[in-house]
Parts: structure tokens; C-alpha cells; sequence
């Protein structure tokens, strides 16, 4: 496993909310579309004397939930820039759940530009 060092704990998650898309909305962990009807969580956070709201699809957050805990977090906000980091640190002995994470992640960011343009 890998070490997650930052200022985390200046971190206080002030809501977290299910909703339903109404519009098309980019999720903030994997940059992948949130489509119209779509669930996905919202997510209010302070870090340090900043408010940060995130919206995440469902699958980005089961994933950064399991991530944060599994690393001695409960939460964490740009959980895709962590995950990256420890699949990078790890090298070949990453644990294979977080590679294949990340490759899910990454796989739905690239479907932005298709679902932007079906909705335009």
C-alpha cells in the first residue's frame, strides 16, 4: 500500500448529497459525463479557509470511497490525483484494484468530448 501525505487534515466535508442530472454535468474524479437523469453526489467540503463542492458519478464515488478508506481516510476530495500517485509509487506491485480504478477512471474522462456533443 501506498503513503497518502498532504494536509488532509485540514479537510472537513460539511455535505454530501445524492441528486439527480438534470443537465449534462462533468464529474470532477474522472472528468467523464454525468448525463441527463443520471444520479451522481454532490459533495461540499472546507479545506483550510476554501469551501470546495465536487460532483461525483457513482462509479468514481464507490471508487474514491474504497480508495480513502482502505488508505485511513473516510473522504477525499481529488481522490483521482491520489489514486494516480499511488498506481505511479507502486510500480509493478500497485494492488490491482487500484490500477484497474484508475483505468476505469480514465476510460470514462474520455467519453466527455462524445456526451458533450450528443447533448449539445
Amino acid at each position: 500500500m501506498c503513503d497518502i501525505y498532504d494536509d488532509l487534515d485540514c479537510h472537513r466535508l460539511v455535505s454530501e448529497r445524492e441528486h439527480r442530472a438534470r443537465k449534462l454535468y462533468r464529474c470532477d474524479g474522472c472528468c467523464g459525463p454525468i448525463a441527463p437523469g443520471r444520479r451522481y453526489t454532490r459533495r461540499a467540503s472546507v479545506y483550510g479557509d476554501q469551501m470546495v463542492v465536487e460532483r461525483l458519478c457513482r462509479p468514481c464515488l464507490l471508487d474514491s470511497t474504497r480508495f480513502a478508506k482502505e488508505h485511513g481516510w473516510a473522504w477525499l476530495n481529488d481522490w483521482l490525483e491520489f489514486l494516480r500517485e499511488c498506481v505511479v509509487d507502486d510500480g509493478a506491485a500497485a494492488d490491482p484494484r487500484w490500477r484497474c480504478a484508475l483505468f476505469r477512471a480514465e476510460a470514462r474522462g474520455k467519453q466527455w468530448k462524445a456526451a458533450e456533443a450528443a447533448h449539445a
